[in-house]
């Protein structure tokens, strides 16, 4: 009995190598992924979509123990605004020569047409640490958006 069940084993794994399949090569694509260009990659092609929120309702620093951070509130033009940031026009958080910090409040607006809202619903924030290396040169910080400007002194 055990004999027969090897030669029947051996004979099924010996029939199944005779078989021949030939490969597709177009089966090894994967047509959801767009081909790759040359020296290309994903965030080489995308472009900043960040533009300066439409008005600064409230700006506000608060001491910590490695310096201080920059809390703005704006409101937004249109809803659905996300990826909201406090940018330094500098390629570094540094102040300018006059010692004056300026901070860009910017964000993102979907690409889609969206509704105006009320204005609660358009609130959007942001904050920005700053070094205390960095504070000490400072003697203003100017957060600008796209209709105001808003700044704060050292006390």
């Amino acid at each position: 009995m055990s004999r027969l069940l090897i030669l029947v084993t051996i004979l099924a794994v010996g029939l199944t190598a005779c078989g021949r399949r030939e490969r597709n090569p177009a089966a090894d694509t994967n047509t959801l992924i767009p081909p790759k260009q040359a020296g290309s990659s994903f965030k080489e092609s995308r472009e900043d979509a960040h533009v300066l929120i439409a008005q600064i309702t409230d700006l506000k620093v608060e001491q910590t123990l490695s310096g201080a951070i920059v809390y703005a509130e704006g409101q937004a033009s249109r809803l659905g605004a996300y990826g909201a940031e406090l940018r330094a026009r500098n390629v570094k958080v540094e102040p300018d020569a006059d010692g004056v910090l300026t901070l860009d409040f910017v964000v993102v607006y979907p690409k889609n047409a969206t509704g105006t809202g009320t204005t609660a619903q358009r609130k959007v924030m942001a904050a920005r640490s700053i070094s205390a290396q960095t504070l000490e040169r400072t003697k203003l910080i100017k957060v600008v958006a796209g209709t105001n400007t808003r700044e704060t002194r050292k006390r």
